[in-house]
């Protein structure tokens, strides 16, 4: 059996290689239903690295 792949088209022209969820043809980021949650996913990741990255400068750690 192919893989499935999300069928965005991506600004450049490429398709969206993710895997599509089990109900339609878009992945999580993509889907028009999940707008909102990838959304906040989005912003969440964000806090994580800035966190992130203060906590290494701060205590002079290499990562986690």
């Amino acid at each position: 059996m192919v893989g499935r792949s999300c069928t965005h088209v991506l600004p450049d022209g490429r398709i969206c290689r993710a895997t599509p969820l089990r109900n339609g043809p878009f992945c999580f980021w993509h889907d028009p239903d999940s707008e909102e949650e990838a959304a906040e996913a989005r912003r969440l990741g964000g806090l994580r690295r800035r966190r992130e990255k203060a906590l290494s400068g701060a205590f002079d750690f290499a990562g986690f």
